[in-house]
């Protein structure tokens, strides 16, 4: 309940409703002024979802003034407010794709518009729609593409693309973009270093799909691009971890898994890999228990 929201956002109804003889224009605006008033007041009082809508009235009215840089402020505040409601996901979204739209006639503020369309599916794969999440996260790197030094962004979406993907079991596909992270990462000497615990999920995620062969070849592929992770702590992990399971050797599995688990953090996504791989050798007692 916000009084004074609610006197704010019914007296911009009226001036967006009114019929000036002269200055139509200036009409609108003090309009669309008013709403983000009545959504700032709306905001003290915690009423998100209302505060959400004027600042989106707000920003309807901007784009039928063509005022579409301040529209595409607007939109991105009323995301925000929308983001603070857990029933409002779908205005949420729709506001920080709009908002994502109209940075798009700006070629200043086409990273901008990536970004909010990184918002966007983030808000969707927080809500459990995965799905629809990856599907606007593959168009932000899309956008992110047409961007000079943008690379980073791509890398990071890769990254963000192949662990849900992973958790969804889609395991090529989400090897594909780990790769693609690997390839962005080999080819600038500042960020060579953060490929090696890429393509270390990359290869955990294949072997998801129990395909020794194929995981083989992709540390050949991997040495022949970067000669020196021959020398590395994981690549020495994964190739006897392989052989563990190409032996179906339970219990050399075992000791591999538990010799690394103490010789650096095993976190969770690791873990749930580790498990799955444990299973195609023959083992019923999770990895968990092992690292």
């Amino acid at each position: 309940m916000s009084t004074r929201g609610d006197q704010l956002a019914a007296d911009a109804e009226k001036l967006a409703l009114k019929k000036p003889l002269f200055g139509k224009t200036k009409a609108q605006q003090q309009a669309s002024d008013k709403y983000v008033q009545a959504g700032n007041a709306y905001k003290i009082d915690h009423c998100w979802k209302r505060a959400g809508e004027c600042h989106m009235k707000a920003t309807e009215i901007l784009i039928h003034i063509k005022e579409n840089n301040t529209a595409s402020e607007q939109a991105i505040e009323a995301a925000k407010c929308f983001a603070k409601d857990p029933e409002a996901v779908n205005e949420t979204v729709d506001a920080y794709q709009q908002a994502s739209k109209l940075l798009l006639e700006n070629e200043r503020k086409t990273f901008d518009a990536g970004q909010a369309l990184v918002e966007a599916g983030n808000v969707l794969i927080s809500a459990d729609r995965a799905d629809e999440g990856i599907a606007i996260l593959e168009k932000a790197v899309g956008i992110f593409k047409k961007t000079s030094d943008s690379s980073a962004n791509i890398a990071k979406n890769y990254e963000k693309l192949g662990d849900i993907l992973t958790e969804k079991k889609q395991y090529l596909k989400a090897v594909e973009f780990y790769q693609n992270v690997v390839d962005i990462r080999l080819g600038n000497a500042i960020t060579q270093g953060a490929a090696t615990m890429v393509f270390f999920k990359a290869v955990l995620a294949y072997l998801q799909l129990n395909d020794i062969v194929g995981a083989r070849k992709m540390l050949d592929e991997h040495l022949q691009k970067n000669p020196v992770y021959r020398n590395d702590f994981h690549y020495k992990f994964l190739v006897n971890v392989i052989q563990k399971m190409d032996d179906h050797d339970q219990e050399g599995f075992d000791e591999v898994t538990s010799t690394f688990g103490r010789q650096c953090t095993v976190d969770a996504w690791t873990r749930a890999r580790l498990d799955g791989m444990r299973a195609f050798v023959g083992g019923d007692e999770a990895v968990n228990d092992l690292c």
